[in-house]
C-alpha cells in the first residue's frame, strides 16, 4: 500500500526577514538579501531572498519551466552576478572563490565533468583543485601519499577501485555518475548540489544513489537536489519550491505518494 510522506518546506524569507533561532542553530548553508536576475532579461529573477538549509537532503521541487536547475545554482552562488551574503555554519563567505569552495555541483550529465584519462586520475585532480591555495598564479599541488590514499578510499566507497584505470567514458551511466560524486566529495563541501540525478537510472543504481546521499546527509552536508523524481523523493527531508523562491504565491507540495519499504 502507498503512504503519504511528509517533508518539512524549507521557510523562504524576504528582505530584512531574519532566520528563527532554529533555522540559524541547524543552518549549514545559508543566505541572505540573494538577488539575481538572468542576463538577458529572462523570465527566472531573485529579489532579497534568504532561506537556511539544514543538514540533510533538501529537494528543490517544481513543475517544468520553474526554474528549478536555476535556482538551485542562484542560492548555491554558482550562477555569475548572484549577489548576497552566503554563509557556512555562520561563518560569512567573503569571496566568490571562497562561495565555490564550499560547494559543489553535479551535473545532470556526467560526461560534462568528465576530462581526465582514467578514473583514478579524475578524482586526484578533483582532490589537487580542491588543495590549490587561491590565486591565478598558485600551482597544482602534488598529492602526499596520504592524499593518494584518500583518494583510494573514495573510489572505494563509490564502487569504482576496480575501475581505477579505465577511461572514464567506457564506465556505464550509473558508474559516470558515482566519480562525478565522488570528484564533487573532494572538495568536502558544506553544500552538495545535485542537477535530476536519476535521469537514466535503474532502480538498483537509484537506491546506491539515495544509500549515498544519505550518508553525506548524516554527515552533516547539505544536500540540494533538484528534481521531479518521485522515487527520489521519498528520500528526501526537505521540499523547496522554485517558484516560491522567485516570490511566486505558491505553495509547497509537501505529499509525496510512495511504495511502503520494508
Amino acid at each position: 500500500a502507498g503512504r503519504a510522506l511528509r517533508h518539512r518546506p524549507v521557510r523562504v524569507r524576504f528582505g530584512d526577514d531574519a532566520p528563527t533561532a532554529e533555522e540559524a542553530e541547524t543552518e549549514v548553508f545559508g543566505v541572505s538579501h540573494l538577488s539575481w536576475a538572468m542576463a538577458d532579461g529572462g523570465p527566472v529573477a531573485v529579489r532579497d531572498v534568504g532561506i537556511s538549509l539544514p543538514a540533510g537532503i533538501t529537494a528543490v521541487v517544481g513543475p517544468n519551466g520553474s526554474g528549478k536547475t536555476t535556482i538551485a545554482r542562484v542560492l548555491a552562488g554558482l550562477e555569475t552576478g548572484a549577489e548576497g551574503e552566503f554563509r557556512v555554519r555562520g561563518e560569512v563567505l567573503g569571496s566568490e572563490a571562497e562561495r565555490l569552495r564550499r560547494t559543489a555541483l553535479v551535473l545532470q550529465n556526467a560526461d560534462h565533468q568528465l576530462q581526465m584519462r582514467s578514473v583514478g586520475e579524475e578524482v586526484a585532480y578533483a582532490r589537487r583543485l580542491a588543495l590549490r591555495t587561491p590565486g591565478f598564479w598558485s600551482r597544482m599541488p602534488v598529492l602526499t601519499p596520504e592524499e593518494e590514499a584518500n583518494v583510494g578510499a573514495a573510489l572505494t566507497r563509490l564502487g569504482l577501485i576496480e575501475f581505477r584505470d579505465r577511461h572514464p567514458q567506457s564506465l556505464s551511466g550509473g558508474q559516470k555518475q558515482r566519480l562525478v560524486i565522488a570528484c564533487a566529495l573532494m572538495k568536502d563541501p558544506a553544500l552538495l548540489v545535485l542537477d535530476e540525478p536519476t535521469s537514466g537510472l535503474d532502480g538498483g543504481n537509484l537506491e546506491r544513489l539515495a544509500k549515498l546521499l544519505r550518508e553525506e546527509a548524516e554527515a552533516g552536508r547539505a544536500v540540494l537536489v533538484v528534481t521531479h523524481d518521485e522515487d527520489l523523493l521519498a528520500y528526501c527531508d526537505f521540499v523547496l519550491d522554485a517558484r516560491e523562491v522567485r516570490g511566486l504565491k505558491i505553495g509547497v507540495k509537501t505529499e509525496v505518494k510512495a511504495e511502503e519499504t520494508a
